[in-house]
């Protein structure tokens, strides 16, 4: 009696409900922490009845093509990354690698499951969901965790029970079945036991991307040992990370002076000998209480000092120590001390403000302040800055310039703060505690609306205080620009291309005039004589502008793994403002090297810049790129004789490591080949029936023998008695492979072929 030896339908598998449970496990690992833990589980609640109709009506319609299956994985799977990189190009932030690589894996299990139009999908998306299952017990846990990962134990064992009876080629009972169901319970439970923290160690080498001891990612929210985990501050206000810290404390933390010496070195004095002077005992007061704390940022500054230590260490050798932790765009100044009396060697801090009413609390439940000012039209908004302070001892906040609102922990009242100078906010009474974060929502101003901005005219000038040479360099380099913020462009621009910044350049000790100096003679230095350059330029053309220091916050030193960027003392900066004809204090970037930030352009013109970027890339490598052009149409138009012949060359290897399935590897072969020839075998029509409609076209009627023979022997062995075939099936398949080949199937499809 025939034997059919095509796989029969067996129960249907279950595979639904198991991607489902494996989703859900997993949900916790992607979505926010804030949201509940029996959250997944209704997400799959909500998937399966969703999915089940959807995976009834594509099982009952006409299958979809291989090709459109292949398109839709690789869509869901490509979908994550796709938008992880978008995010990470417009906004500067997105999912992390390892979060992006499991959002795939989800998409594609989820997928898989409801296209399940054969077992090879259904098994591909239930070794899918066996991944997502480790991957939740390494990284999750709770008991919402124990019931999704016991109820997916429960129904693997059925899902593999069932899997093993469609198939009746396979009598036996299935012990491997069994066994694989019993170490997957093994398993699971056993992750779920030993906790998420030593389950990251047993699978470091199979998630990579999680940080492992061997292999680790810049992006990596996990690591092994040596991984950067924040942490809220429960006993070291210093603790980084954004997490709101509880404790009011100060600690001996470096005021910005300090940080000035650090980076720049301890200013250089006269030496002077003093004579000393005996006080009688009664005149001696001893104080019953310490002296009271100087609050003022960063006292005098000196453009004199001794440079940065000779011997200092390599900065990856250097403590992270960070003043503070920044999050939001970058670069960004954040000004802490100003200075607007200049004697020739050092600067004097700007006077203080009077204590007025410039603050008003937004709601009464909120700690948020409201800056009462004037609109500002040259001005766009930016993003939020977030600020903690680690090692910083500085009553200044660290905001950059024209902030619109703020906040300073839970600090509800106004009269905590005061200006420290115009523009400078300050705490009125003591330095900022260590772990309290500060946040402000800032803005820009356009380059275009600064120049569209009515300057008052230019005061007549007198006898300039500059060096006589120095004040013609300048008005040299303005000659042809007209007053207002055009000529600030102008000078800020040839101040940046006229000297060299090198922090390790100082003025000389006997210095008299460090601007003429460095400018004339030297032409290289810190940061601080190009603003200090800059500012008496400014004020010597007429211009209102100030010294200011405090800090830098560099792109290039953003932590991807933390979502902030750490300034420590290299982050030290002194630059320039001036003032605006409404008073505004607005910041410009003289030293070379470091950049203001740029403000949102609108997209269509950030299009048109990245378009005739890569338009010049393009014309850059005009050869290599129409080489790879070349090579790419060759490609495409050629696709399928590669494709046969790499199908042809498995064919050929296979023939060798499994003979028996010699007339079933050829029937695919033929198969691949009529879809790249364009003529399909379509669904419900068997190979005898479309290869003879074949074979009666001239470019197949020499192999029209061939394939009969071949066919009549195909079916033989599919469906004729069990038994040794009389006849070695490999020759008769070696000559259909090479009669059927795919030029001959591509010229028999060109005529049209009865139906």
């Amino acid at each position: 009696m025939p034997v059919n030896r095509f796989p029969t339908r067996g129960p249907a598998l279950p595979t639904l409900p198991l991607v489902a449970l494996a989703a859900a496990a997993v949900e916790p690992v992607l979505s926010d922490p804030t949201r509940p833990p029996w959250s997944g589980l209704v997400l799959a609640a909500v998937f399966l009845a969703v999915a089940r109709p959807v995976r009834s009506r594509l099982q009952t319609r006409s299958p979809l093509s291989g090709r459109a299956v292949l398109a839709i994985l690789l869509l869901v799977a490509l979908a994550p990354p796709i938008l992880a990189v978008a995010a990470r190009l417009g906004t500067g932030s997105g999912n992390l690698l390892d979060v992006v690589l499991i959002e795939s894996l989800r998409n594609l299990a989820l997928t898989l499951a409801i296209l399940g139009r054969n077992d090879q999908l259904d098994r591909t998306a239930a070794l899918a969901s066996l991944f997502l299952v480790l991957v939740a017990a390494a990284r999750a846990e709770g008991p919402w965790l124990l019931a999704s990962l016991a109820g997916y134990a429960i129904l693997g064992c059925v899902w593999l029970a069932q899997a093993s009876s469609r198939s009746v080629h396979d009598n036996r009972p299935p012990l491997v079945s069994i066994a694989t169901a019993a170490a997957v319970v093994i398993a699971v439970i056993t992750l779920a036991l030993i906790g998420p923290g030593r389950a990251v160690v047993a699978l470091a080498g199979f998630l990579p991307s999680s940080g492992g001891i061997n292999d680790s990612d810049p992006s990596a929210t996990h690591g092994v040992n040596d991984g950067d985990r924040e942490v809220a501050a429960t006993h070291n206000p210093q603790s980084i990370g954004f997490s709101e810290s509880d404790l009011f404390l100060d600690s001996d933390r470096p005021t910005l002076y300090d940080a000035f010496n650090d980076m720049y070195g301890e200013p250089r004095r006269i030496k002077s000998q003093d004579r000393m002077i005996a006080v009688a005992a009664n005149r001696v007061v001893e104080l019953d209480r310490p002296p009271a704390e100087n609050l003022r940022a960063g006292r005098d500054f000196s453009t004199i000092r001794g440079g940065p230590p000779r011997h200092a260490r390599r900065p990856q050798d250097r403590p992270a120590d960070a003043l503070i932790y920044h999050e939001g765009p970058t670069p960004a100044h954040l000004p802490l001390v100003a200075y607007d009396h200049f004697d020739g060697h050092d600067w004097s801090e700007a006077p203080t403000p009077p204590r007025s009413t410039f603050l008003e609390r937004e709601r009464p439940d909120q700690p948020w302040f409201r800056l009462l000012h004037s609109s500002r039209s040259y001005l766009v908004p930016q993003a939020r800055h977030r600020v903690k302070i680690a090692r910083l001892s500085s009553p200044s906040l660290p905001l950059p310039a024209h902030i619109d609102r703020f906040r300073l922990g839970s600090v509800n009242l106004p009269s905590f703060f005061c200006w420290a100078h115009e523009g400078i906010l300050r705490l009125a009474d003591r330095p900022i505690p260590a772990g309290n974060t500060t946040e402000a929502d800032a803005h820009l101003p356009r380059p275009d609306a600064l120049r569209a901005l009515p300057w008052p005219k230019a005061p007549p000038r007198g006898p300039s205080t500059l060096h006589p040479d120095v004040a013609a360099l300048s008005r040299a380099w303005v000659a042809e620009t007209p007053h207002g913020w055009p000529r600030v462009e102008r000078l800020i621009t040839c101040l940046r291309e006229h000297a060299i910044h090198d922090p390790a350049a100082t003025a000389p000790p006997d210095s008299t005039d460090v601007v003429a100096d460095f400018l004339l003679r030297d032409r290289r230095g810190p940061d601080y004589l190009f603003a200090t350059a800059a500012v008496l330029l400014l004020r010597d053309l007429g211009f209102h502008a100030r010294l200011v220091s405090g800090l830098y916050v560099h792109p290039d030193r953003r932590d991807p793994a933390a979502g902030h960027t750490p300034v420590t003392t290299d982050g030290v900066h002194v630059w320039a403002e001036i003032r605006l004809p409404d008073g505004t204090w607005t910041p410009i970037e003289p030293t070379p090297g470091y950049h203001l930030a740029a403000p949102p352009r609108p997209w269509l013109l950030a299009l048109a810049d990245a378009l005739a970027q890569i338009l010049a890339e393009a014309i850059r490598h005009a050869p290599a790129l129409g080489l790879v052009s070349a090579l790419g149409v060759l490609l495409v138009r050629r696709r399928h004789a590669l494709l046969d012949a790499l199908a042809t060359l498995l064919w050929h290897l296979n023939a060798r490591l499994r003979p028996t399935e010699l007339p079933w590897l050829t029937l695919a072969l033929l198969d691949r080949r009529l879809r790249w020839a364009g003529c399909p075998r379509p669904a419900g029509v068997t190979p005898r029936c479309w290869l003879e409609r074949l074979a009666n076209t001239p470019p197949l009627q020499p192999a029209r023998s061939t394939l009969r023979a071949w066919l009549a022997l195909t079916e033989c062995l599919l469906y004729g008695p069990i038994g040794p075939s009389p006849t070695s099936p490999a020759p008769l398949c070696a000559r259909v492979v090479r009669a059927a080949s795919l030029p001959r199937l591509r010229a028999a499809a060109s005529p049209e072929i009865p139906s």
